[in-house]
């Protein structure tokens, strides 16, 4: 069954993979260019990944971005509700706090190999291992790529017309035999819409995501604005700010008291 919209868990599910697709975007693009005037020819499916990894300006780039930090708001139009969203990420660690009338506190994060989620509605939680790699996925940029080459039976169709932009479609399974595909325009090789399926504890949830308003970041066009539908349920996120390299203190990542508790009573219990 697809939760509702207003719940803790489909907003923490939200901006988690919003994560996985910030670090992948944050990476850099070439320069929007002019219209295209010819039909371009399809590329292959490693050809295609190649280029967003060329793009992005390879592993070195990749792995030069060491800290992001985030911040903007998240909607829920249908409900008529707005609230406020913060993330701070590092390779191995994260910390993605949502503030929402109505519902609270939304923490979500990993620490020292631990991840959790902390609601003010349903309390404390750990992450299981397939949500965990999830989000640690997402904080390491070149598994974004890797995701891409690991798809089983890939191929790429197009190009589709998507708004005003041209984009490949890259489709494949993946090793749970999931179907996913990704838009990247022909031009940019952004990355314009993603189409998943998301892993948790109620089990698998269909969702899409499509990206626009890209805007430069020290001059890195990134978007700024990330639909996400799952069903008829839409969530709106708008980064005001983003910031490259920033200095986090290791503080800010520390694991809150009850999640603590939890992984103290897990421990004993797995012992016993």
């Amino acid at each position: 069954m697809i939760e509702p919209l207003m719940t803790p868990r489909s907003v923490r599910s939200s901006i988690r993979w919003i994560v996985g697709l910030m670090v992948l975007l944050i990476l850099g693009h070439p320069p929007e260019g002019p219209a295209q005037t010819t039909q371009p020819d399809v590329p292959d499916p490693s050809t295609l990944i190649d280029r967003c990894r060329q793009a992005a300006g390879g592993k070195e780039k990749l792995e030069s971005v060491r800290s992001i930090h985030m911040t903007g708001t998240i909607e829920m139009p249908a409900q008529n509700i707005q609230g406020t969203l913060q993330a701070w990420l590092k390779p191995d660690r994260a910390l993605i706090v949502a503030e929402l009338p109505g519902i609270g506190q939304i923490r979500s994060g990993i620490y020292d190999q631990v991840g959790y989620e902390l609601s003010d509605i349903t309390g404390a939680r750990l992450l299981d291992e397939t949500e965990k790699k999830q989000l640690l996925d997402g904080l390491n940029p070149d598994n974004q790529f890797q995701r891409f080459l690991e798809l089983k039976d890939p191929h790429v169709t197009g190009p589709e017309t998507l708004g005003k932009r041209k984009a490949w479609k890259l489709q494949g399974k993946t090793s749970d035999g999931d179907t996913e595909s990704h838009w990247i325009d022909t031009e940019t090789f952004y990355l314009l819409k993603s189409r998943m399926t998301l892993h948790h504890q109620m089990g698998k949830i269909p969702v899409e995501m499509t990206l626009s308003e890209y805007r430069s970041v020290d001059g890195i066009p990134l978007p700024s604005v990330i639909v996400q539908r799952t069903g008829p349920a839409v969530q709106k996120i708008h980064l005001t700010d983003i910031r490259l390299n920033p200095s986090i203190n290791d503080n800010v990542f520390a694991l809150p008291d009850q999640i603590r508790q939890l992984v103290e009573r897990s421990s004993k219990t797995s012992q016993e």
